[in-house]
């Protein structure tokens, strides 16, 4: 078979299966998408359509302030407001939010250019580890970790998922790619840009050294080379961000040692007992049983196989890398599954490594004829297995309440042009973030220990850039149409 004709194919379904992925709604959305017109819905009431709805603000902000006016660092706002107001989004790099805000300056500030920018990145990913493995390999493992990257949760629902993983994936592939095959310029400029999408793209260079260390101590000063760029990056990027996000004089911008601290220690928050119970859970969701099965096996035999062979220590460096990702005391992976969707690269690797054991060890490597039969079945009979397991497994929406998107639009109608704030009094799972997506305000809702909204009116509001704006309380059993809405001035 042609080898472009075979990858192109194999690069089509991959694409028909993620557009197809449709939003996971807690309520009911008006009206109800189809499976093909999933890229352009609403976003959905899940973490998915929190992320999309989170980085589509940050992008805006960017376009409506201005790249010189904030330094290019998203702002924590939705509503026009002063510099000196400016509550900075400094968590990650901006590289993200910055492509966005490009994606919506040249076509249209809505959800599907949004999950346009996320699913041309996770193709991207999918198109470098294809042609990777299939110059490595051949067509019929190459097919393999097409199966893996189209069919599994991790490739499937999220691959339009616009947060700060989806994004950074290809470049750290690249990144790898480039390092092992000694093209050091393509990977240092791989590696920034990787990691202005986000500082855990470093964690590649740190682990790519460490196997450098422990399998080729001859090497030892390549892997020194790695790692000092690693931490000049991490310190150009507190020192950039220090300076960018001081120059208005915001009191809580911040300075070089509390940025740095923000990344190294554990939030208060953290708690070690939960996260072992709740983390690693989520992996095996991402990816499935036997998927995380073949991924152990495999990496088992690359840690065994101390050798220097390029597929072994891609396996182990992208499995070590997407370990300290996933684990990083900073992050919160126990209530972000995403976190876990590194684990999609050597997943795929590993899949396209046994799959090449399979077809050597059935002495079919050279017989022309078993290619067009396996071809037709892997992918079928892994979409079976786990794509289409996962959508039999999401709820279905709750027909007592809207979707969030339902839900912001009725408030934007109730606010029309005032500058008002909606805290939400309601035990209903509606997300805040969604809500302000298309509210284009702020909403929050009320915590349990402070029925009164103290907390609102103490920081949430200042944090958003309208420390003056009226408060409006939306009381419960919140539909379109109806009323339940209270003001509660300045």
């Amino acid at each position: 078979m042609n080898r472009w004709l075979g990858l192109s194919a194999l690069m089509a379904g991959i694409l028909l299966l993620r557009l197809g992925s449709v939003p996971t709604f807690v309520g009911q959305p008006d009206p109800a998408p189809e499976r093909w017109n999933a890229l352009t819905a609403p976003f959905g009431d899940d973490l998915r359509g929190s992320c999309n709805a989170f980085l589509s603000l940050l992008a805006k902000s960017l376009l409506r302030e201005g790249f010189r006016a904030t330094g290019g660092i998203p702002l924590l706002n939705v509503t026009d407001v002063e510099p000196a107001s400016y509550w900075y989004y400094d968590h990650h790099p901006p590289g993200v939010p910055q492509v966005t805000a490009l994606a919506f300056a040249l076509g249209d500030s809505c959800e599907g250019m949004a999950r346009l920018v996320a699913l041309l990145f996770s193709m991207a990913t999918a198109a470098v580890l294809l042609i990777w493995c299939h110059r490595q390999f051949g067509l019929l493992p190459a097919t393999a970790a097409a199966a893996c990257l189209g069919a599994l949760p991790a490739g499937m629902f999220w691959g339009t998922h616009l947060n700060y993983e989806v994004p950074t994936m290809p470049f750290v592939v690249g990144f790898l790619l480039a390092a092992v095959g000694q093209r050091r310029s393509l990977a240092i400029a791989l590696l920034f840009a990787g990691f202005w999408m986000d500082l855990v793209a470093v964690g590649a260079a740190l682990v790519l050294a460490l196997d450098l260390l422990l399998t080729k101590p001859t090497r030892r000063k390549a892997a020194l080379g790695w790692i000092a760029l690693a931490f000049g990056l991490l310190c150009f990027w507190w020192l950039w961000k220090t300076i960018q996000t001081s120059r208005h004089g915001h009191t809580d911008a911040g300075n070089f040692v509390s940025h740095v601290l923000s990344v190294t220690f554990l939030s208060n928050a953290f708690d070690l007992s939960s996260w072992i119970r709740i983390a690693p859970a989520h992996i095996a969701h991402l990816l499935g049983g036997w998927p995380l099965a073949v991924l152990c096996l495999e990496f088992l035999v690359a840690v065994t196989n101390r050798s220097g062979h390029v597929v072994d220590r891609l396996i182990r460096v992208t499995t070590g890398f997407a370990i300290l990702a996933f684990c990083a005391p900073a992050v919160r992976s126990a209530d972000h599954p995403y976190y876990a969707l590194y684990f999609l690269l050597p997943t795929a690797l590993a899949f396209a490594r046994f799959a090449h054991r399979l077809v050597t060890s059935l002495v079919l490597a050279n017989s022309a004829r078993w290619q067009p039969l396996l071809l037709g079945v892997t992918i079928p009979l892994a979409v079976l297995a786990t794509g289409l397991i996962h959508d039999f497994h999401r709820p279905a929406p709750d027909p007592s309440l809207p979707a969030c998107a339902v839900v912001g639009k009725e408030l934007a109608q109730q606010a029309q042009e005032a500058e008002v704030a909606f805290v939400l009094e309601t035990e209903a799972p509606f997300d805040p973030i969604v809500l302000a997506y298309y509210c284009e305000r702020p909403v929050l809702k009320l915590f349990p220990g402070d029925p009164e909204g103290n907390l609102v009116r103490q920081g949430f509001l200042v944090m958003q850039g309208i420390p003056h704006a009226r408060l409006i309380l939306a009381r419960d059993a919140l539909w379109p149409g109806r009323g339940g809405y209270q003001d509660l001035g300045q």
